[in-house]
């Protein structure tokens, strides 16, 4: 029992995070690309969740030339080290999770 409990803390620790938007006329996009632009290769990994146009169009007119990539849940942590991960929904779960 104490392996399993040390083995989903360490699962835990390396499961990217997940960013949403927030406001769509907020800076939520803009500190999402700066984050991945100023990521270091001990940064942890996040993706971004919201629609990929209107983070495209929120980075440029910050001028935040970030490159973007859609993926899920699952593949943000692949994609992290060459694209900010982009996902259009929640991982499975966390939208009814976040309701409550």
């Amino acid at each position: 029992m104490r392996w399993a409990r040390r083995s989903s803390i360490r699962d835990a620790m390396t499961a990217p995070l997940a960013l949403t938007m927030g406001d769509p006329q907020g800076v939520g996009p803009e500190i999402a690309g700066m984050a991945w632009m100023r990521r270091s290769a001990s940064s942890a990994p996040f993706l971004f969740i919201g629609d990929m146009q209107r983070l495209r169009a929120a980075l440029a007119r910050a001028g935040v030339h970030a490159p973007l990539r859609e993926t899920d849940h699952a593949g943000a942590a692949d994609v992290f080290a060459t694209a900010l991960p982009v996902a259009a929904d929640f991982p499975p779960g966390l939208d009814a999770a976040a309701a409550t």
